[in-house]
């Protein structure tokens, strides 16, 4: 009887330590795969939006928006990088250099708000109407990442209509060069003339 029970407690113990070792062996299997196909999710560009900020501006006044850049990426592996923009002031009143400068690229992140807090690269102070680049090194997110372009508008004077505007040619992430869908949106901003008047009252 106590050799019966015995050998009944065996066969349980071995049937049991098998169950133990296929299940860890199962989820093991599971994690691998997992980790394999996650190394196997490697990150690509899926969207390149280009949008245009058309409210106007006033005659010297710093870092308005001429335009914004949306990039959407899928994949959490092997991260891609953005290392800048070929750019036009297309749309500028002419010559572009008179009416605006110092164009600056910057970064929010995911956010669509823009904030001058994180400027890419360096100022370009001057630039004509032809294309032009503005390199600054970013580590994309996965999701949508927002860039912003922005003019300084230069005090000039005279009260014609004037306009600051702006296209992206094309984007530079990794070693391809991507060329948006629409790359100068409708619109552009009126430079308002600002002029001060002053009334010397009734001469009555």
């Amino acid at each position: 009887s106590v050799r019966l029970k015995m050998r009944a407690f065996i066969v349980v113990a071995t049937i049991m330590g098998g169950l133990m070792i296929g299940s860890v062996i199962f989820m093991f299997q599971m994690f691998e795969n997992e980790t394999s196909m996650a190394s196997t999710d490697p990150m690509v560009v899926s969207d390149i939006e280009v949008f245009q900020d058309t409210l106007p501006v006033l005659k010297g006044t710093a870092m308005q928006t001429v335009l914004g850049i949306k990039i959407h990426t899928r994949g959490k592996a092997q991260h891609l990088n953005f290392s800048g923009l070929e750019v036009s002031a297309r749309g500028t009143s002419k010559p572009a250099n008179a009416y605006a400068g110092n164009a600056r690229l910057w970064y929010t992140g995911n956010s669509n708000f823009f904030i001058p807090a994180r400027q890419l690269g360096s100022t370009l102070t001057a630039f004509d109407d032809e294309n032009f680049k503005l390199n600054g090194k970013q580590k994309l997110l996965e999701g949508d990442n927002y860039f912003w372009i922005t003019f300084d508008v230069n005090q000039v004077a005279g009260s014609k209509t004037t306009q600051i505007d702006a296209e992206c040619i094309s984007v530079q992430i990794g070693t391809l060069s991507h060329e948006p869908a629409v790359s100068a949106p409708p619109g552009s901003r009126r430079i308002l003339n600002n002029i001060p008047y002053y009334s010397t009252g009734n001469g009555d």
